[in-house]
Formats: C-alpha cells, structure tokens, sequence
C-alpha cells in the first residue's frame, strides 16, 4: 500500500504562504482592504467639520491622528484575521490551502471600496471640486471591474461553470423594466409638481410654455406675451405640440406639461431596453442599461428644469431608432417624422441618423433619404424663422467670434484648429463631457465608428457660446442622451466581439456602479443632493388665494415665480413691462426662499430682486392709475381704475418689512472647504444682472477696445428685446447705449469708427439731460481705444476694455459705475 501524503501542520502553511513571493500581492489586497475598513469606521466617529478639516487642509488634532492610526491598523489586523479564518472555514479536501487563501483574498479586497465612501459623501464636493471626484470614481470603476472580475474567474458552481447572472425569460425584463420606467415617473412627476407648487417654478420656462400651449388651444397658434407679444414659432419650431395640445385642452394647467414631461422621458426606457435585447442577444445587459438610463444626472437636471417641448425627442428617438433596427421602415418614417417636427434644431441631430445609416448599417438610399430631409427641413425652418422676429436665436450655435449659421459652418471648414480649442480648451466644456460619459463608463468610445452617429448632436452644443448648452441643468442635452446610449450598446457590442473572455457579469455590474455612483453624485434619486419634496411656507400659501382674486380673462403682471400659476390666459407680462392694457398687477414683496439647486439660481436671473420690486410698485401706486384691492403678508393685488384710498398706508406696510439676510441657495452647496458658494455668473451674465438691477435708472454705456469676444446669445437677446440692434456690433467696434425705464432710448454702433454724442444726439435723450451737460465717446480697439462718459464735464467711465457703465438717478446724480470686460470668462466684480 502506499503512503498518504502528511498534511503540513496549518501554522506551517500560513507562514510558507505570507513568506512566498508568488502570494505577496493577495496579502497586499487584504492590507488595502483593511486600511479601508478602517478608514471608513473612523471617519463615522468623525463631525463633519473636523473630517473636512483634514480632507481639505491636512488639520487633525493630535490625539485624533493618532486615533485615526489606531483605526487603521485595526483595520488592517482584523482584515488578515478574517482572511485566515474564513479560509481554514471553506478550505475544502484535495486543494492546496493557499489556493484557497488567493481565492478568499479577492473578497477581502472588496473593502478597499470603503476608502472612497467618505470622500464621495461629503456635501456639495463635487460642486467644487469635480474633476478630482471624476479621477476617485473612475479609480472605483476600475477597482470594481477589477474585483468582480477576479472574483468570476475564481468562483465557481458545483457544475464547474462561473457565476454569471441570467434573467430566467423576456417577459420577466420586460416587466422589470416597466415597473422601474414607473417608479421613475412617480418620483418624478411628485417632485416636479411639489416644485411648482412650491414656487420654484418660472417665467422662464414654465409659464411662458403653459401660455405657449392656453394660446394654442384657444387661439389656434402660439403666442406669449411675457416680454413683448411675439410668436412662439419665431423663438422655438415646435409643431409636436399641436399633437400634444389635445392632451393639454382636457386638464389646462402647468401640473399638466410637468406631469407628461415625466411621463414621455420614463418611458424612454422600454425602447432603449429593445434595442438593447436586439442587438446584445441577452436579457441583463438590456435591463442594467434601462436602470442606468433612468440614472442619468443629464436626464434628471432635463427632467426637473421647468418644462421644454425638446424632451419629447428622447422617446421618440428611441422609438425611431428601434424600427430602424428592426427594418420597419413605414413605422421608422413615421417616427422620424415626429421627432423631425420636435424643434427646429433637431434636424441637425437626425442628420447623424442618415449618416449612421448610410456608413455604418450600409443603407445606403435610407441613409441619403434622411440625411436628404433633415437638411430641406432645416434649412426651410431656418428661412422661416430667420424672415421673422427672434431670428437671432440661431446665435446658439455660433462660436463667440462667429454670427449665424453661416459663421459657423464657415468656421467648420476654414479653421477646425479654432472649433478643436474651442470645444477641449474650455474647461466647462470639457466638465460637461465628463459628467456626460462617466455614467456610462465611456463605452461609446469603444464603438469609434458609430460615433458619427452624435457628432451633429455634439455640433449643437459644443459650438455654442451659451453655458446653458453644455450643463446638464437644461434641457439641451436632450440632443445627445438618446444617441449616446445608442452608442453604449455599441460598445458593449464591440467589447464582447473583441474580448469574449471579459465576461458579461463584469461589464454589468462596473456599468451599474457607474449609473448608481454618478446618481449619488449627480443626479436626484434619492441622491445626496436631493432636496426633499418641497413645500410652500404658510405666508407663500396665501398667494393662492390671491390667484383666485383675478378674472380668468384678465390681463396681469407679476413676479417671475408666481408668473405660472397665472400663464393660462392671453396676456400676462413681467413686473418690468406694465403698459395701459394691464388689469391687475400682483407682486411679492419678499425675497424668493432659498434655491434648491445650483441651476435654479441661474435661471432666477431674470428675477427682480425685492428693491427693483418696491421700486415698480411705488410707481404704480404713487400713479394713481392703480388702487390696491388686498394686500396680506407681503403680497399685493393692484386694479387698474380702483379705489386708491389704501394706497398710502399699503406703503407704509411695505416699508415696514424687514427681511433677514437672504439666503440664495439651500444649505447643501457650502463649499466643504469653507467658502460660501456663489453662482457661477459670466460676465455676460454678470452685465445682464447689473443692468437688471438699475433698470428703473438711466443707465449710459460705452464700449472701449472689443465688447463681443464673449458676449452671450443671452445677452444679446436680453438687449433686443428692449429695442437694441446690438447684433450688428462687430469684434472691437465702437457702441454707445442709453437705457431708461427698462429701454433702449439712444443706440449708435460703428464698426468702422469712433463715435461721440452729446445731449443733443436725440430728441429721446434731450429731456433726460434739461439743464446737464453729457458727451460720450466710444472707440473700438482699432479707432482710438477708448471710453469716456462725461457729466457735467466730469468723467466717469473707467475706461476699461469691453463695456462701462455709469448709472444715474432720476436727479442726475451717478449712483455707481461699473465695467464688464467680454474677454474674461468669469466675472470678478468691480471695485
């Protein structure tokens, strides 16, 4: 008989192993583990104030270091403790022990995950410091890739076969995926509506939207009348609406577009799982997509940002694309149709359609086809809406130095040098495309080909000089989300061609981590960031009672966020804009409570601030064409014609308010490092809210050296609404302006020249300057570089490149000065 082979005692195994150089990094891997641990567990003992202290500035108390030490190497004892013993419990006869040691190790190794918990948790750190998150959870993504990879690879079942991950049928999927397309909607529609509900809506754009679709449904065609009447086509081609309006004319209310917002975009989920299926031949894959879909932070800052006809795109897309993948050309038509009619720049985006077609599925008449209709109906929207006012809104897509369409497509050709540092050498650019492909692990570069698919879409908001573009606050991205998922499963597709060793499992659960963490991050489902549902104070409340106070059919001004509540009626404008049509004029006399994000500070620009409020209000009172019919806790109703016998002690209720310092924005974005955050503002953003701010002033502007470089859309848009033909300024031409009351009363541009002007320059600017002495001047950089601004012979422009401004009181005296130079990015103030 022979010998049976004697076991080594295990003492003996344990140190032969922790000695050999071949298991050196399996040791290394539970070290790491345990370090995390215990990093984890002491930073749960930790005040946050103390834990941000030592994150940001290296400051810990000593006796805390040395506590921090402790945990780490009781982290790293318990670690090695539990890897031994959990290997001497599942070692099983007839395999060498350290075999069993390397396996178990991997497990141990999942602990290293608990390192960056406490970084990624940390308040509003990704607000201020984003692309040192993005490295921290692209070394998780890689780190869980890596794990779950190794863990496959050593697992295994009773059969020998590695632990995979099956849905058992389609049905199953299908269902899954509709019960979570639900959920979304739910929470969604609940916390968009409670928004509403709770005055976190606006002007723009729920309420120009909600009037957008009243006009439509009573009148046949789209009109507002916030600004001035104007045509909706001429700001936004929207014809899908008129097969939404149906919908609309049933519940006419706000709550409706927000409730069909949310609707249309959860149900995007079911096509992309579809095409999905189709193409990657499983049903897991398909489902982590759908989940990571309804993840996405882009979709979510979409979802929640009023309400805009371009969402509508996304499912339709999706729909489109499905019957394209599976030749229904009738129904693929169709839907191209739709998503055609979308918004005038979604041709631009549908071209990519006829040239995936065409290069990649290799259809080449399809491809021609729709490529072929996508340009004749784009460049007909564009004739149209060019011959017609708010033409300029085509300046989205132009670069800074650019004007229109034709600037852009010549800069395309002639210097793709300039677009390549526009779109990489920006750095919010650059931080959009991140929080764009992280969540989905920048798989579409793995399918380089059918990357064509999104360039136009990309064309849409990387050329354009307008930050709303490229945020994932607003509702542009809706240009990109759909194709980018498209491509995801391509890259998917092409990583299982290429490595069919890299198993499923492995991509799925990297791409779920993904979609979860940059949630967390990024996004609203139940993330860090999410607010709550909010709710109306008990003084916001009583505005509704005052909504009820006025006539269906009457015509009203108000504040930006109690404009929606109004917008289903004919004419209803801002507090800046009262002429002798207006009825009733309701306002609030307090500040706004704190916004809930960091968008939602941007898109409050347009708001008075509670001085400019008290200054309209004065007016319309001290006019006596207004008598107040109600005023309670800070809100006022005004008619037109009515009894002004409590005019003068309604004043003195104003006056005797006293609000505290304004909180702008909740408590979550206070820098983690100690500053107090602050919208980002650009200096077009920054001229827009200073000249906002003095409207009701006489406001002289003079431009010295160049004042284009980046001036925004927004801000040209904002000037010609007021009557500015600002768009004909040219890079460092010369231009003089004079606002009163909210308008342009003078305007002279010089492309070619300097240009100077005195009180007698215009019958509008004599009678603001009886018995004053004025002479402006303004040269571009090639005619004099110079700005001067001179009262009573007394200078007061600061002579700075881009714009200077001098304000005056209604006596003439100068209140502030001010310059804004268009060749910063970011405004830094004024001293």
């Amino acid at each position: 008989m022979g010998t049976v082979p004697t076991r080594k005692p295990l003492t003996k195994q344990l140190s032969s192993y922790f000695l050999s150089q071949a298991h050196i990094k399996h040791t290394v891997f539970v070290i790491l583990g345990g370090f995390s641990a215990g990093f984890f567990v002491w930073s749960l003992t930790m005040e946050k104030h103390l834990f941000h202290a030592l994150i940001f500035q290296n400051i810990l108390y000593p006796e805390q270091r040395i506590t921090l030490l402790l945990f780490l190497f009781v982290g790293i004892l318990s670690a090695l403790t539990c890897w031994v013993l959990l290997s001497i419990l599942i070692h099983g006869r007839g395999k060498p022990f350290e075999c069993t040691m390397d396996r178990t190790s991997s497990w141990i190794f999942v602990g290293v995950l608990f390192w960056f918990q406490p970084l990624l948790s940390i308040p509003a750190i990704e607000v201020y410091y984003p692309f040192q998150i993005f490295i921290l959870l692209v070394g998780m993504f890689i780190l869980i890739s890596y794990i779950v990879y190794r863990i496959g690879k050593q697992s295994k079942t009773s059969s020998g076969r590695k632990i995979s991950f099956k849905w058992s049928s389609d049905k199953i999927s299908l269902f899954f995926v509709i019960l979570i397309s639900a959920g979304y909607a739910l929470f969604f529609t609940v916390y968009t509506v409670s928004k509403h509900y709770a005055f976190h809506s606006y002007a723009f754009d729920l309420g120009w939207y909600n009037q957008v679709f009243y006009t439509l449904v009573h009148k046949g065609w789209p009109f507002v009348t916030l600004y001035t009447p104007l045509s909706h086509f001429s700001n936004h081609f929207e014809i899908l609406f008129y097969l939404l309006a149906p919908i609309y004319a049933v519940f006419q209310d706000p709550v409706t577009l927000l409730v069909l917002q949310s609707l249309f975009l959860a149900s995007s989920a079911i096509p992309l799982y579809l095409i999905a299926k189709k193409r990657l031949h499983n049903n897991f894959l398909p489902v982590i997509i759908s989940i990571v879909f309804l993840l996405f932070p882009a979709l979510h800052g979409l979802n929640t940002y009023d309400f805009h006809g371009l969402v509508f795109f996304i499912p339709i897309f999706f729909i489109m694309f499905y019957f394209l993948e599976t030749d229904r050309v009738k129904l693929f038509w169709l839907f191209f149709f739709l998503a055609l009619i979308t918004r005038e720049d979604t041709p631009i985006t549908l071209l990519g359609v006829g040239l995936y077609t065409y290069f990649i599925m290799k259809k080449y008449k399809l491809g021609i086809s729709i490529s072929a209709s996508a340009i004749i109906y784009f460049l007909i929207i564009l004739s149209i809406m060019t011959a017609s006012e708010g033409s300029e809104n085509y300046l989205n897509v132009a670069l800074p130095e650019s004007q229109g369409f034709t600037g852009v497509l010549t800069t395309l050709i002639t210097n793709p040098f300039f677009v390549f540092k526009q779109i990489l050498f920006n750095t919010d650019k650059l931080l959009y495309l991140f929080l764009i492909f992280i969540p989905i692990l920048f798989l579409p570069f793995f399918a380089i080909k059918e990357m064509i698919l999104v360039l136009p879409g990309f064309a849409i908001i990387l050329l354009s000089n307008n930050a709303a573009f490229y945020s994932i606050g607003f509702q542009y991205s809706a240009h990109i989300i759909p194709l980018v998922f498209i491509l995801t499963i391509a890259g998917i597709e092409n990583i299982q061609r290429r490595w069919p060793q890299l198993k499923n499992t492995v991509i799925a659960i990297t791409l779920l981590s993904a979609g979860i963490l940059m949630n967390y991050e990024y996004g609203l489902i139940l993330s860090k960031r999410f607010p709550g549902i909010p709710k109306a104070s008990e003084r916001e409340n009583i505005a509704y009672s005052f909504f009820h106070d006025i006539p269906g059919n009457a015509s009203v001004v108000t504040n930006a966020r109690l404009y929606p509540h109004l917008s289903g009626r004919e004419t209803i404008n801002l507090l800046y804009r009262i002429d002798e049509k207006i009825e009733y004029v309701l306002a609030d006399m307090y500040p706004p409570s704190p916004a809930l994000d960091l968008y939602e500070t941007v898109y409050r620009r347009h708001m008075l601030d509670e001085n400019g409020v008290k200054s309209i209000v004065f007016g319309l009172i001290n006019s006596g064409d207004f008598g107040v019919t109600r005023y309670d806790q800070g809100f006022l109703l005004l008619k037109r014609g009515h009894d002004i016998s409590n005019n003068q002690s309604t004043k003195e209720k104003i006056n005797s308010l006293n609000f505290d310092s304004q909180i702008k924005i909740i408590s979550y974005f206070t820098d983690p490092a100690g500053s107090i955050p602050e919208p980002y503002l650009s200096v077009s953003d920054a001229f827009i809210d200073y000249i906002d701010k003095y409207r009701t002033d006489i406001i002289i502007i003079s431009v010295k050296d160049d004042a284009t470089k980046r001036l925004s859309f927004n801000c040209k848009k904002y000037f010609v609404i007021r009557g500015s033909r600002i768009n004909n300024l040219k890079k460092r031409g010369s231009y003089i302006a004079i606002i009163h009351n909210n308008r342009i009363v003078f305007e002279e541009i010089s492309n070619s020249s300097a240009i100077r002007i005195d009180n007698s320059a215009s019958e509008q600017i004599r009678p603001l300057f009886s018995g004053s002495s004025l002479e402006v001047s303004s040269a571009g950089y090639s005619h004099g570089n110079h700005s001067s601004i001179k009262i009573n012979e007394k200078e007061y422009s600061q002579n700075q490149r881009g714009f200077n401004v001098v304000v005056l009181d209604s006596s003439l005296r100068v209140k502030e000065t001010a310059s804004f130079d268009m060749w910063e990015k970011v405004y830094a103030g004024n001293e």
